[in-house]
């Protein structure tokens, strides 16, 4: 058996324990007030808590990686629920209350529901914004991972290349690396069309190297050098639109 499932198990034993517990409480310490609508009010809204703590814990157990990708958010919500617990807890000690204005009774434990609940669906949501931001940020990275990783091969083949110039050029790509390297990664959607011609920029300075590897043939300084000014004029306007849309 798996930790998951023998976690749902045990977790669903104590919840049904507790519930039991529970109505073994209220009809035994407070049957004498059976007929009385704050009774049936309290117990009901506990057992509501209680289910809420149940569903909170297997939900947990359920989604273990997405809840180790936001801790915060899903504590907040576990502290959210408890302290509802606890609310309605110490409502029914004040029970009493309901025989001078039961409306009042009422609307105190639905205030408090409702509160829970929106709370509870405010931190889902930061917890799907974050989750759905840690997504984009992995996938600009890795764009721009891309790029860098693509002039490091263009790099490699260029020293085979036949060059009277090859120091420079390979100065040259090493800059142009080291810009790549410590550029913003976190491009807004509308820009990431950028990242993509810079990728095309260098694809074609790579087809122009390999052409001129296999035909063992001298490709020119200038030519290089205008290929990689092109990336350079690209991934400077690319940086340039991210700094202004920040």
């Amino acid at each position: 058996m798996t930790f998951k499932h023998s976690g749902i198990k045990i977790v669903t034993s104590i919840y049904v324990i507790a519930l039991i517990t529970t109505m073994m409480i209220f009809f035994t310490l407070l049957g004498d007030s059976l007929v009385s609508s704050s009774f049936w009010i309290s117990l009901i809204a506990i057992l509501i808590a209680e289910t809420a703590i149940w569903y909170y814990s297997i939900f947990v157990i359920g989604h273990v990686d997405d809840v180790k990708k936001s801790v915060p958010g899903y504590m907040a919500i576990g502290v959210v629920v408890v302290l509802y617990w606890l609310a309605v807890i110490l409502y029914s000690f004040f029970r009493g209350i309901a025989h001078f204005a039961l409306g009042l009774y009422v609307s105190v434990h639905i205030v408090t529901l409702v509160t829970a609940i929106i709370l509870c669906g405010l931190l889902m949501l930061f917890i799907r914004y974050n989750g759905k931001h840690e997504q984009n940020t992995k996938f600009h990275i890795a764009q721009l991972y891309e790029i860098e990783s693509a002039l490091k091969q263009v790099q490699i083949k260029m020293r085979s290349v036949h060059s009277s110039q090859m120091e420079e050029l390979n100065v040259l790509i090493a800059r142009l690396i080291e810009k790549v390297h410590y550029s913003d990664p976190v491009t807004p959607d509308s820009l990431i069309y950028m990242n993509q011609q810079i990728m095309n920029s260098i694809s074609t300075l790579d087809i122009e190297i390999t052409a001129a590897l296999s035909s063992d043939q001298e490709i020119t300084n200038t030519v290089i050098i205008q290929y990689i000014n092109d990336i350079q004029d690209r991934l400077a306007a690319r940086n340039e639109q991210v700094l202004i849309s920040k």
